[in-house]
């Protein structure tokens, strides 16, 4: 039986909360489970820090009771009937399968290699998305969610105490104490960068918390944060204003961030070459000034011939 998915209330009761953190949990195990549900759990998970304590406590129970007894083929059977069991006991409470609450429209914003967006909501905030990103807006009455779901996006955030500024980025929820910060998602790694102000960030699944304070950065993971760092902040969000202000900055992290801005990819042919250390600032449009620099700077000869342009290291 294909189960819809549970209503979303942040201000239920404990018992309440326990039994839409069961049915969170049984529709998230269900193979009918769609991407909107999954969107919608990140949102109810996110809302409330009892959500994310009552739904660890579920998934706690289900592997205490996934772990009794028998292996193999026998304890796959016992899953499937606690599943039942659950699932029955929620359909004779009244509880969960009523049906999606009509969600705040979301507004998805795309960018294409070398270009750079402005987004002004309408509260005031502002967000700048980096080239080669996607995010998801959703301003309601009672909150205003961002989803980043691929690349780079910095947010100035407009005070407004009734509707908390959270924004979800991999395994992790991250909530503006008054801020401008940037996040970044690479490879399966969220990076927060805190220009002004604060950010609470927090893992629902595991638990993990940390405060971001301003002039520094962090990473996480779905399983863990690192410790903050300090971190150069005009630097980092120079690409706001057209630049790139490179600061002892990898040569591999330099070419990914030009492959971001320009169609005609830069590729190393000498991986090692990717440690070299850059430093300078350059026009984020001027592609061919930043390659001569490199040339010039660094034992760098570039290849045009081909598709790519390709950078060997150059024998002086």
């Amino acid at each position: 039986m294909e189960q819809a998915a549970p209503r979303q209330d942040s201000k239920g009761t404990g018992g309440a909360l326990s039994k839409q953190a069961a049915a969170w949990f049984l529709r998230l195990n269900d193979p009918a489970c769609t991407d909107e549900d999954r969107r919608r759990f990140d949102a109810w998970l996110g809302a409330s820090e009892r959500h994310a304590e009552e739904y660890r406590a579920f998934r706690r129970l289900w592997q205490r009771l996934d772990g009794l007894g028998e292996d193999g083929p026998v304890r796959r059977r016992r899953a499937v009937g606690i599943v039942g069991f659950l699932a029955a006991c929620a359909l004779l409470l009244g509880i969960v399968f009523a049906g999606p609450r009509p969600a705040a429209p979301e507004q998805t914003i795309a960018t294409a290699t070398g270009e750079i967006r402005r987004v002004t909501l309408a509260d005031g905030s502002i967000i700048d998305v980096n080239a080669d990103s996607r995010i998801a807006v959703s301003v309601s009455d009672d909150a205003r969610r961002i989803r980043v779901e691929r690349g780079e996006a910095v947010f100035v955030v407009a005070d407004d105490s009734r509707r908390p500024f959270e924004v979800l980025a991999g395994a992790g929820i991250l909530r503006d104490i008054g801020t401008t910060f940037g996040v970044a998602v690479e490879n399966g790694l969220v990076s927060v960068s805190v220009i002004e102000g604060a950010v609470e960030v927090r893992l629902p699944e595991t638990g993990a918390k940390a405060t971001v304070g301003g002039g520094e950065r962090l990473a996480f993971s779905r399983s863990a944060i690192s410790p903050p760092e300090r971190f150069d902040g005009e630097a980092a969000t120079a690409w706001r204003f057209g630049r790139f202000e490179f600061r002892d900055t990898p040569l591999h992290e330099v070419v990914h961030q030009i492959n971001r801005h320009h169609a005609r990819p830069t590729e190393l042919a000498d991986p090692s070459l990717g440690r070299l250390r850059v430093s300078g600032a350059f026009s984020i449009a001027d592609r061919h000034g930043l390659l001569t620099a490199l040339e010039a700077l660094y034992p760098i000869r570039r290849d045009e011939r081909g598709e790519a342009t390709r950078l060997a290291r150059a024998e002086r």
